[in-house]
Order: C-alpha cells, then structure tokens, then sequence
C-alpha cells in the first residue's frame, strides 16, 4: 500500500506499518553511526591494553607500535615530531584532537547523536553512552586514564558491552535497534579483517615455528583466545587461528560471523519494507566470499590480497547503506572504512567537548603539564 510522503522524510525513508511509525533517515544514520562508534571505541581500547601487555615479553616494540597507529589512526595522520612508543601512541588512540577514531573521539560524537534522537532511544540507553563519555572525559582530563590505564581501557570496554546490552533489552526491535546492531556488526567484522591483515604475515617465526606470543595476543585482541582454545583443543598454530578468526561462524567477532549477521540486519529492513536489495545482497556476497575461501588462499601471499578484496567489498557494503537508507549518499573514500560520515564531521566540529580539548603538545620534551579544559 502507498504511503503519504511527509515533510521531513526521504524519498528513502522505511515506509510506516501499523505496529510502529517510519523511521526518519537522519534518525536511522544517526542510530547507525552510534552502533558503530561505540563498537570502535571498545576495539582500540582492547587493542591498546593488547599491546600494552604484548610489547613487555618483546626486546623491541616498536614495530607493534607503527602497527598500533596504522590500525587506529583511518585517515589521520600521526604527529612527525612524536616518538613512536607506549605513552604517545596511548595519547595518539585516546585522546588525540586530530585523531577521529581516538576514544574520547568517538565517545563524543556517539553521544552528540544520542542525544539528537533522544526520542529514539531508551532513556537508560541515553544515561549510559552519557555516563561512559562523561568518565572517559574526566579520566583524560584529570590524566587518571595513565595512572591507571588498564583499569581505564576496562571500563571503556565494559560500558560499550553495558551499551550494547542495554539497547537490546529496553528497545524496541524494530528498524532502530536494527540499524544500531547493523552498525555494530559491520564495524566489528571490518576491524577484524583489518586487524588480521595488519598482523598475520607476522605470526610465524624466522625459522617456520609459530610465533606463539603474537597469535595468542592477536586471538586476545579480538578476545577470542579462550574461545580458540575451547573451539581446537590443541596448541596454536597461525593457519588455524586465521581461520578462527575469518571463518568461524559461531564466534561473535569472527569476519564470518560478523558480515553474516549484518546482512540479516540489513535482510530484515528488507522484509520491513525499505527500499531496494542492494545493502543485503552486498554484505551477502561479502560473507560468501569469506565463507567459501578456498584454503590457498588464506596461506601465504595469497592472503594479503585476499583480505584486501575482502575490505573493499565491505566499502561497497558501506556505500549501498548510505545510497539506500541516509539522506547523504556521499562517503569519504577511505578503504573499509571511513573515520566518519559528513554528518558525523559536522557535529564534532560543532561539539565544545572536543573544542579547546587537551591541547597537544607540538614536541615530547615540553610536555611538563596538562592545561585545564575549558
């Protein structure tokens, strides 16, 4: 049945049904983008108390570092002028002005669109993403996130968790918690794609012996390490931890299973009645892509292009949402995935949180003292 077209909505907007009104499309980007920031802001701190704890059993943990700042870092760029070592990387991923992926980063534009669809959303979902920014900030601000930096990236990993439960349990399961859930999943399975193509070509030792360190904390930065050993029941080896972390489909960070349920999320909408087949069919052949590798190409130098084939796949993914459910049909053109949506830049430049916010020092031998947040 046609629907009356309102003003306000998109000519893509998901049409009404008699169980529950249309979902506006700046209200579905917004839930969207939420989803996804929290998920990325819970993967960097993992991956920073990762490799905080990685590089105290290596001789020299610089190379971790480089690769610490190319798995966070999207499309900013890293200062020249800064050592690459443990206490300027950790200023780089978590609070860093010019750093869009950074934590504190984004916390605020998660809650920025939070509160813009208030009406959305639970009010103890609202007081959540509220609390845990409001923790982040202070913990940056009063420089306790050093002090006690485990403790720190713990309490931003659980309140994403809290999050993300929280919306299960108090919203509705209808297009808006979808489109969180789909930002979540698609976030998740495009950071372990990236994560494996950062790491796997180091996982095996000069000599041919598994490099049994760096699998394990690869397995520990997707927390899947109790999971591998439950799933195999034998030593680790790195073709099989590659394979866990690709293929499994029922561990809930694998690529596998990750792509997979973003395309039912995306399904569903379908089934709903929003427009076009274009997101599911994409993240569908994503997931078949991953599913049916043939094993040669998960070995050796195959697999860099593999997982190179794999993340543009998933740009295409990303585009198909945009062009099909957002107003904006426009992305940043950054491989798998960008930093943010034009919608989300604006906001953050518009934000005073981040405005004036911890002002970087332009060399490590000034850094004496923390100004005062204005």
């Amino acid at each position: 049945m046609a629907v009356a077209k309102t003003p306000g909505f998109s000519d893509r907007t998901l049409p009404a049904t008699n169980s529950a009104p249309a979902l506006l499309s700046r209200v579905a980007d917004a839930l969207y983008w939420i989803g996804r920031y929290l998920e990325r802001a819970e993967h960097v701190a993992r991956l920073l108390d990762v490799h905080s704890t990685m590089v105290l059993d290596l001789p020299d943990g610089s190379a971790e570092w480089r690769e610490m700042v190319a798995l966070c870092r999207d499309d900013a760029e890293y200062p020249a002028n800064w050592p690459v070592d443990a206490q300027w990387v950790s200023r780089f991923v978590v609070h860093y002005p010019g750093n869009g992926s950074a934590i504190l980063a984004c916390l605020t534009v998660a809650r920025e669109n939070a509160r813009a669809v208030r009406g959305a959303i639970s009010s103890e979902l609202w007081e959540q993403v509220n609390a845990l920014y409001r923790a982040v900030r202070h913990d940056v601000e009063t420089g306790a996130w050093q002090t006690h930096s485990h403790a720190f990236l713990q309490s931003v990993k659980q309140g994403a968790h809290l999050f993300h439960g929280i919306a299960d349990e108090t919203m509705l399961h209808d297009e808006g918690g979808t489109f969180i859930r789909l930002g979540k999943t698609l976030e998740r399975g495009i950071n372990t794609i990236r994560l494996l193509d950062t790491k796997a070509t180091r996982l095996t030792l000069e000599n041919g012996e598994p490099d049994l360190l760096r699998c394990a904390s690869l397995l520990k930065m997707c927390s899947g390490f109790e999971a591998y050993r439950r799933y195999y029941a034998s030593p680790i080896e790195p073709a099989r931890v590659i394979e866990f972390l690709l293929q499994n489909a029922t561990f809930p960070r694998s690529a596998l299973w990750c792509i997979g349920r973003a395309a039912e999320e995306a399904r569903g909408l379908v089934r709903e009645g929003a427009a076009g087949r274009g997101p599911d069919r994409t993240l569908a052949s994503v997931r078949a892509l991953i599913e049916f590798a043939p094993p040669e190409d998960l070995a050796g130098d195959r697999l860099r292009g593999f997982l190179e084939t794999a993340r543009t796949r998933a740009w295409e993914a990303e585009r198909a949402l945009a062009h099909t459910f957002f107003l904006r049909d426009e992305r940043p053109r950054v491989l798998a995935r960008p930093s943010f949506a034009p919608q989300q830049q604006q906001q953050q430049q518009q934000s005073p949180a981040l405005t004036g916010l911890l002002q970087t020092p332009t060399s490590p031998s000034i850094r004496r003292s923390r100004p005062a947040v204005r």
